[in-house]
């Protein structure tokens, strides 16, 4: 049961894609960058894997791990990463008994070998790399260009620029992206948001340096995690690597999700969230 709310926090984190707007047409958008770039005989299954993923019908859902060197899908306990099952790409699970021995121990997120399907962005990425597409960056910076330029109409997330004025100045109110700076700040004009983050961190490594940032973050400017909030799209990125710290989260998803916690409320956007 939460008995917490955002006004009783003392710092905010932020993430921006996927976060801060309301739009989800980019997500389509990178899929096509990335089906573009696969040989032209397998665009037509990486389309027809990532229609499926975002109909929740594939075994590769948010919430799971990809192991990309052996092309399975990893059912993992959440907080103790201890793996549950396993599945092969097509649905079949994998007997215990042929499990590679590294999945006795807790599942860390690793480049190049485990991804967390976190959100709708990895989906992507995840079907991409299922048909041998070792490198999408180049999609994603295409897309960072698109979220930037005047083509792409960001839908503002009603109330939260008004939320961000009536914390400014009371709450350390923190921007934690993956986006390289000049992409990010672009964004944040679009939103009319620029003037409201105390610090802005780009190119931060998520997931893998979600949890050295916040304790950064909480150090300089010396809170304590049960007084921190983390808030984002992406259940590896920016929920439970606060949630290990102590800090609690807000996870924005429209999907169902069997992961509860005392420190977690989900939501379907930060419209429906009363700051």
């Amino acid at each position: 049961m939460v008995d917490w709310t955002v006004a009783q926090m003392e710092l905010l984190v932020f993430d921006l894609d996927g976060t801060l707007y309301e739009e989800q047409a980019h997500f389509t958008y990178y899929a096509r960058c990335l089906q573009e770039m696969l040989p032209l005989e397998r665009q037509a299954d990486f389309w027809q894997d990532y229609q499926n993923m975002q109909s929740g019908t594939h075994i590769a859902l948010i919430g799971k791990i990809y192991d990309i060197k052996r092309d399975l899908v990893l059912t993992v306990e959440p907080l103790m990463k201890r793996v549950q099952a396993v599945h092969c790409w097509n649905g079949e699970p994998l007997p215990q008994s042929k499990w590679p021995s590294e999945y006795q121990a807790p599942i860390e997120l690793r480049y190049g070998e485990f991804l967390g399907i976190g959100d709708r962005w990895i989906l992507a990425t995840t079907a991409a790399l299922h048909q041998g597409l070792t490198n999408g960056y180049p999609a994603y910076q295409k897309t960072k260009l698109y979220l930037a330029s005047p083509d792409f109409m960001m839908r503002k997330t009603p109330g939260l620029k008004e939320a961000l004025a009536r914390y400014q100045g009371t709450k350390k109110i923190v921007l934690l992206s993956n986006s390289d700076e000049d992409a990010a700040h672009e964004i944040l004009e679009k939103l009319d948001l620029h003037s409201y983050f105390d610090w802005l961190i780009p190119r931060a490594g998520k997931p893998m340096e979600t949890k050295n940032w916040l304790q950064k973050v909480l150090q300089t400017y010396q809170i304590q995690p049960e007084h921190a909030i983390s808030i984002g799209d992406n259940l590896f990125n920016e929920v439970l690597p606060a949630i290990e710290l102590g800090m609690k989260s807000i996870y924005i998803y429209d999907g169902k999700m069997e992961f509860t916690h005392p420190s977690l409320i989900q939501v379907e956007t930060l419209a429906n969230y009363p700051f």
